[in-house]
C-alpha cells in the first residue's frame, strides 16, 4: 500500500512540474531596417547600427509594427557574445551563435528571449525563444544591413538542472522505498 502512494505522489509531483503554466507563444516574424551601419568585416569586430524600425515583411504577433522604432544597439561578431536590443513592442536579449563571412556579405545569427512589451503583452504574450539573422553587406565605402527576428524555428530544448535533480532525487527515494520493502 506505502509504494503505491508514493508511487501515486511522485507521478503527481512529476506532472506538476512538468505541466507549468503554458504561456501563449509570440508567434511570428519581422524584418528590421538598420538605417546607418558602422563597422568593418571581419572576426571581433563590432558592428553599431543605428536609425533602426521594424518593416516588412510582418506575420503573426508583428503585424502593426511597421515604422516602430528600435533602440541603436551593437553587435560583436564572434560567436557566444551577448546582443540585445529594446523597442516599444518588446526586447530581445541573446547570444551570437554563428557567423558567417563570405566575400562582402556578412551573416550573423543570434538566438534568445523576446519579451514582448505593449500591445503584445496586453495579448497575453510572455517572453519566448526567438531567432534573430542579421546580414550585413560591406562596401569600399559603405556598410549596409537588415536583420530578421523570428519565433518559426526549433531552439535547442536543454533540461534544467534543477528539473533533473528533483527527477533523481524521486528515483532514489523509490529505490529507497523499494530496498526497505524488500
Amino acid at each position: 500500500m506505502k509504494i503505491s502512494k508514493l508511487l501515486a505522489s511522485t507521478a503527481l509531483a512529476l506532472t506538476l512540474a512538468s505541466g507549468a503554466a503554458i504561456a501563449a507563444p509570440i508567434v511570428g516574424s519581422s524584418a528590421l531596417d538598420f538605417g546607418t551601419v558602422s563597422g568593418t568585416q571581419g572576426a571581433g569586430n563590432i558592428l553599431s547600427m543605428t536609425g533602426i524600425e521594424y518593416s516588412t515583411p510582418l506575420s503573426g504577433a508583428f503585424v502593426g509594427t511597421q515604422g516602430t522604432a528600435v533602440s541603436d544597439f551593437s553587435v560583436t561578431q564572434t560567436i557566444l557574445t551577448p546582443v540585445a536590443f529594446t523597442s516599444a513592442i518588446g526586447n530581445f536579449s541573446g547570444t551570437v551563435l554563428s557567423v558567417d563571412i563570405g566575400g562582402p556579405f556578412t551573416n550573423i545569427t543570434a538566438e534568445g528571449t523576446f519579451t514582448p512589451l505593449g500591445a503584445l503583452a496586453l495579448a497575453g504574450n510572455e517572453p519566448n525563444a526567438m531567432q534573430f539573422n542579421l546580414t550585413f553587406t560591406f562596401n569600399p565605402d559603405s556598410v549596409s544591413g537588415g536583420g530578421v527576428i523570428n519565433s518559426s524555428f526549433t531552439p535547442v530544448r536543454v533540461p534544467e538542472p534543477m528539473s533533473l535533480a528533483l527527477f533523481g532525487l524521486g528515483l532514489a527515494g523509490l529505490g529507497v522505498a523499494m530496498r526497505r520493502k524488500a
